[in-house]
């Protein structure tokens, strides 16, 4: 376990909301192991950039236009990557075994650090 505190880990934020974005951007720059690697304002972009660039983490919002998030995962095999999803929805309403962890938007610094933590103790 202590050999991935040194790891690094390519992160992607897919979003459409621009707060949602730069929250989370903000949030990993405290976490040197976190690089940011894409960013995409829709599922249907996303689903692009996550084929190209292919993260080992991925930041997914529920409620997108065109394909909400659940809709993307059935697109590609989430055990390639990490899932946290984002949502302003209740957490039980999103709930689902193919998502690694869940914040709720609006975000809190907190609640970011307890998820980088498992990440690094499961990932």
């Amino acid at each position: 376990m202590a050999e991935n505190r040194h790891k690094s880990y390519t992160c992607m934020i897919i979003d459409d909301e621009s707060a949602a974005r730069k929250a989370l951007s903000f949030y990993m720059a405290s976490y040197p192991q976190l690089v940011l690697c894409g960013q995409a304002f829709n599922a249907v972009e996303g689903l692009k950039l996550v084929e190209q660039l292919k993260p080992d983490i991925i930041f997914l919002n529920v409620t997108m236009p065109y394909m909400t998030g659940l809709e993307m995962l059935d697109h590609f095999s989430t055990q390639d990557h990490y899932i946290i999803l984002t949502s302003a929805l209740e957490t039980s309403t999103v709930l689902d075994k193919r998502v690694n962890d869940f914040l709720l938007v609006p975000l809190s610094k907190s609640r970011f650090s307890k998820a980088i933590k498992r990440l690094e103790m499961n990932i």
